[in-house]
């Protein structure tokens, strides 16, 4: 399942089917008929319970405003915002599938308990199935859970540094390693902050580039040249004040996600190759970045011992 962003509603024209599912063909011969090019057109299949029975109605995108009404048809809008989506390749061969594919969407907590089923046909063989999403419950779980992923990478990196002596904080493990203490002031310079002074609405999913991000930050293979204002200084460093810095740093971060919008697009810095970030996107990333460094301080503390 993914989560997917339609940036601008859409007008259907609809045809109701008879009944569900043995109506559902003829309903969509019904709409091809009364519809100039309609197999050139998006085609959707809508549904919602209606009491015990489900309503169904085959539909096309509408070319211009009114069409429907000329048509003598219904008229629907798929309002723009977030779904969950599931995509199915060869759908007439897992016809068998759709109905539990819907079940598992329904049964997700961030729906839209006003919404509907949506089916998007693409092309002759692939269906997209998905449910629209309430938008506060999107934020109140997407909240909960970065709370949960910030508290654990942050209260790790606490606990190992704690482990450290000033001395062997500043003590270098091998010829050209950083020391803990650079591997944490690092951590304390490049996760400090979000940099969202200056924002806009997200035309995209807000989630969109998690993948990629995470992708190269979770492979301790790939080394990067960390960027100037992020380089740490040479020390020496001390463990209580690391610690008093670490802590001031997860609380921002936990307050910030509690109190402002995740979805958000974040102007003030674009991160090289990938584009900017939203907020949700800026504090996945740094949460795996702590726990990239994590690891890097876990295996520092073994060499100083």
């Amino acid at each position: 399942m993914e989560i997917r962003y339609l940036k601008n509603d859409i007008e259907v024209i609809c045809v109701r089917a008879s009944s569900f599912p043995q109506g559902v063909m003829e309903a969509h011969e019904k709409l091809a008929a009364k519809v100039s090019s309609a197999a050139e057109r998006q085609r959707y299949g809508i549904s919602h319970p209606s009491g015990k029975e489900i309503v169904y109605k085959a539909a096309v995108s509408e070319r211009y405003a009114s069409e429907a009404e000329k048509l003598k048809c219904e008229q629907f809008t798929i309002r723009h915002g977030l779904f969950l989506s599931e995509y199915v390749q060869d759908w007439q061969k897992k016809m068998d599938q759709i109905q539990g594919i819907f079940q598992t969407l329904l049964a997700d907590p961030r729906i839209d308990p006003k919404g509907y089923c949506l089916e998007e046909y693409v092309g002759d063989h692939d269906l997209r199935c998905s449910v629209p999403l309430d938008a506060a419950l999107v934020m109140q779980h997407d909240s909960e859970e970065l709370s949960a992923e910030i508290e654990a990478a942050y209260s790790e990196f606490y606990e190992t540094l704690a482990r450290f002596t000033d001395q062997q904080l500043n003590r270098v493990p091998f010829e050209g390693s950083w020391t803990g203490g650079q591997v944490v002031d690092h951590v304390l310079k490049a996760t400090g902050g979000i940099p969202d002074a200056n924002t806009r609405p997200a035309d995209r999913e807000y989630n969109g580039l998690i993948a990629p991000v995470l992708a190269v930050f979770s492979d301790d293979t790939i080394k990067m040249k960390s960027p100037e204002f992020i380089v740490p200084e040479r020390g020496p460093f001390t463990v209580s004040k690391s610690l008093n810095d670490l802590r001031s740093i997860k609380s921002r971060h936990l307050e910030s996600i509690r109190q402002r919008d995740l979805h958000a697009l974040c102007l003030d810095f674009e991160l090289p190759k990938t584009g900017f970030l939203t907020r949700y996107e800026w504090f996945k990333f740094t949460a795996c970045h702590v726990q990239r460094h994590l690891r890097q301080l876990k295996k520092i503390l073994e060499l100083v011992k």
